[in-house]
């Protein structure tokens, strides 16, 4: 089902549902994903495609509080495909669902997004009761994850009633966040310019899933990221904070995963990224992974697997990295590492290489769990 054209509006009444026994249908709202320019890689990476057909976008789309579209599979299937897309400004506040069959089925793939300007504040549901959880991006220009959703803009007051978007960042409801995650949907925010963790993102319940912060100029956790639930039941969070090629990543607040996995740093080769933790946060995860042109941690880095640190790499002030019981600590393709007299290195194997390595604090080995470890 398509429904565009330049203004497009699904009213608080609405509902469209493509849903069916066997696998959801397909709803696109102002066009197709990323405006139907997506890349082979994105299609690829979150297990959908392009509708059979190029979809004309809309330049404004508006789906109101109160209506709902739905692509669940309702018996043994996957989850249907929804997108809500403008070229400039969009207005998000409807229920989307695209679960997998209550039988069998991985979970679909959601997409609200404006590519200028973006208010989310609806709910979108990827999950799967028996399968894999689905996806729900959002990849407006600039991006503040918040507890109060701004309308980014002003209705004309004409018929139709046209919005215009004047505000950025665009504004994404950290309560939706949390729902969309404790419910199993996986969720990614995509931004060309900044992303902003303005309002803490805490997983409580539900099945495994993943955040995934990309951005291409800068990404700044200002407050937690927290999983509470419990790794034991498969409820883990895993984390991705991704930039491209000159791109800024600040952990300032703490980052919890409960047993999830933990990837920062660039989507491919190095280039000129930087990451840098600060003092007094402290980030607790699986087996974790930083990629960077330069790398500073000033604060805690503790994992309960492995651990690599790609980039030049400076511990700095009281930051310590502690890889798990069997863990391994890589530290690589480093033009120089620099480990401050305050600061400290644990795991039961340590493999540090650089053309400069200076080791002015503590480093220790750990005994425990099965096979020997070592430093080189």
């Amino acid at each position: 089902m398509v429904v565009t054209g330049d203004t497009v509006a699904v009213k608080s009444t609405a509902k469209v549902n493509v849903s069916g026994a066997s696998g959801g249908g397909q709803a696109l709202i102002g066009g197709d994903i990323q405006g139907g320019k997506a890349s082979t890689e994105t299609l690829t990476r979150y297990a959908t495609s392009n509708y059979r057909k190029a979809v004309p976008t809309a330049t404004k789309t508006t789906v109101e509080a109160g209506a709902t579209i739905t692509a669940d599979a309702t018996v043994n299937g996957k989850g249907g495909k929804i997108v809500v897309w403008s070229e400039e400004d969009t207005l998000s506040y409807g229920s989307y669902t695209a679960r997998g069959g209550a039988q069998g089925g991985d979970g679909g793939f959601i997409e609200t997004s404006g590519k200028q300007t973006l208010a989310f504040g609806g709910i979108a549901d990827a999950s799967a009761a028996q399968g894999l959880s689905g996806y729900w991006l959002l990849d407006p220009t600039n991006v503040l994850i918040t507890s109060s959703v701004s309308g980014n803009g002003s209705w004309s007051g004409g018929t139709p009633d046209v919005f215009t978007g004047t505000a950025d960042p665009s504004t994404v409801s950290s309560s939706q966040i949390i729902t969309a995650l404790n419910g199993g949907t996986s969720v990614i925010i995509s931004a060309t310019g900044d992303i902003t963790v303005g309002d803490a993102i805490t997983k409580s319940s539900g099945n495994s899933a993943s955040l995934t912060l990309s951005a291409g100029t800068a990404i700044s956790v200002n407050q937690p990221i927290t999983s509470i639930s419990s790794p034991t039941n498969g409820n883990a969070l895993n984390v991705t904070l991704e930039g491209t090629s000159s791109s800024v990543i600040t952990i300032g607040a703490n980052i919890t995963t409960n047993g999830g996995s933990l990837q920062v740093g660039a989507s491919g080769g190095n280039s000129a990224l930087s990451i840098t933790q600060s003092a007094g946060t402290t980030v607790s995860a699986g087996t974790t992974s930083f990629k960077a042109d330069t790398v500073t941690l000033n604060g805690t880095l503790q994992s309960t697997g492995n651990v690599t640190l790609t980039g030049h790499t400076n511990i700095a002030g009281m930051g310590s990295v502690a890889a798990g019981t069997d863990g391994t600590l890589l530290i690589s393709d480093s033009a120089a590492f620099s480990l401050g007299s305050s600061a400290s290195l644990s795991a039961k194997s340590i493999t540090v290489s650089g053309t400069t390595v200076d080791l002015s604090g503590t480093i220790t080995q750990t005994s425990g769990g099965s096979g020997h470890g070592g430093l080189t």
